[in-house]
């Protein structure tokens, strides 16, 4: 009985699980192998971010913060594939791939409820992105001969979080910090994976 105990103990000290998928995708072309990438802010609303964000001051200046933030981890993955910069809107390159989308949700959690029930899922942070892929060098124009607008090379959703770490954390998740440093990183390695042929090593020996 006493290893049952252990075992259980360990699970709660030591888990650290988190994760990151794909929930749905609405355009999927194909394409790889970009010359350059280029990292748009993505956009947050004044609904994106919820649960304990060190109080509300505190969300403010982290919600002011996000799309930068979250901009400088994508570059850092998306470097893995090809060069890329962050640009902001009124930038349009000349060729390769712009990333742009939206910081849907960024929920905390709570730390509270992770120190007790996080490996069961309890206080779990969120974060949802909408990402959209575009390709600069198939730019067409509107129907008035307007600006010329990129077409659309992949769209998609992803979702992560903490999910049943515990509170000691790990490399992929806070434990009982500040979890949406940890939700980007893991949100930018996955869209890194889904732009990579095979990112994820399948069969790869």
């Amino acid at each position: 009985m006493k290893y049952l105990y252990l075992a259980i103990a360990a699970a709660i000290t030591l888990s650290g699980c988190a994760g990151t998928r794909v929930v749905r995708t609405d355009v999927a072309t194909g394409a790889a192998n970009p010359k350059f990438i280029y990292i748009r802010p993505f956009t947050v609303t004044s609904q994106t971010f919820k649960g304990d964000h060190k109080g509300k001051a505190r969300r403010e200046i982290f919600s002011s913060q996000a799309p930068i933030q979250f901009a400088e981890v994508l570059k850092e993955e998306l470097e893995k594939l090809a060069p890329a910069m962050v640009i902001y809107e009124n930038e349009m390159p000349e060729t390769g791939w712009i990333v742009e989308g939206n910081l849907d949700s960024v929920h905390a959690g709570s730390p509270y409820l992770r120190g007790i029930f996080g490996m069961f899922g309890g206080g779990r942070s969120e974060l949802k992105v909408h990402v959209r892929v575009l390709d600069v060098n198939s730019r067409s124009s509107d129907s008035k001969g307007g600006v010329k607008k990129s077409n659309v090379l992949y769209e998609f959703d992803i979702a992560g979080g903490s999910r049943f770490a515990g509170p000691v954390g790990s490399v992929n998740s806070s434990g009982l910090g500040y979890p949406p440093p940890f939700d980007y990183r893991n949100a930018a390695e996955k869209i890194n994976e889904v732009l990579t042929l095979n990112g994820a090593e399948y069969a790869r020996r």
